[in-house]
């Protein structure tokens, strides 16, 4: 940086576009941003009922700075977060790939319809679209569908989460299932917290996936 970048730095501080942050202070200026895994997200004994057994996500939900972005994603119509992130993630992806490689699909957790008419947008949908972009495979939206509106998961505890999703998701029975057939798929959701939702998305395609992981920008 030369003097005069200094100066005007000092005097009109740069700002993320992102965070709003001032670039020296930005959770996103390092480029040794650490990606946080998870395994065994799912804690059941039974296997069978617990398809997603890693996770990775940028930040720990403990990370105010980054949750205050991701309510800023959900709740205030910033869609362009959701995608910047998408493009972070999917280049630590890429820069990770002894652990998470060889990913057939990105499948989004989808949004039920009176919520997408609440928002105009699913958050998830875009945070899939900006990892595909940077991986280069596929992120259909129309794979599965949300069968049943329900209550925000932050609204409860971790014993009324997982009933509150039970089988709230299923195919879309106008998708050819032929095309993720014996593929290796990433879901994507915004935060991880008891991992019920996705558990529940994985258990509509366990049966036709070798492999399920998930990524998400918080995990708990």
């Amino acid at each position: 940086m030369t003097i005069l970048d200094e100066i005007l730095e000092f005097i009109a501080p740069r700002h993320c576009l992102l965070s709003g942050e001032k670039i020296d202070s930005c959770i996103f200026s390092s480029e040794t941003l650490e990606m946080f895994y998870k395994d065994n997200l799912i804690i059941n004994k039974d296997k069978k009922l617990n398809p997603v057994t890693r996770s990775i996500s940028l930040f720990p939900s403990s990370d105010t700075q980054a949750m205050a972005l991701v309510h800023k994603m959900k709740y205030y119509g910033k869609s362009h977060i959701a995608y910047e992130l998408g493009l972070i993630l999917g280049e630590k992806i890429i820069k990770e790939s002894s652990i998470f490689h060889g990913y057939d699909f990105i499948i989004p957790v989808p949004v039920h319809r009176t919520r997408m008419r609440e928002r105009t947008y699913n958050q998830s949908e875009w945070l899939a679209i900006g990892i595909s972009e940077k991986l280069r495979i596929s992120a259909p939206d129309n794979i599965i569908w949300r069968n049943r509106y329900t209550n925000s998961q932050t609204l409860l505890d971790a014993k009324q989460r997982p009933e509150n999703v039970r089988s709230a998701f299923s195919l879309n029975k106008k998708f050819d299932v032929s095309k993720i057939k014996n593929k290796s798929i990433l879901l994507c959701d915004d935060v991880i917290t008891s991992g019920s939702t996705l558990r529940e998305c994985a258990l509509v395609l366990e049966s036709l996936s070798t492999r399920i992981n998930a990524v998400s920008i918080c995990t708990s």
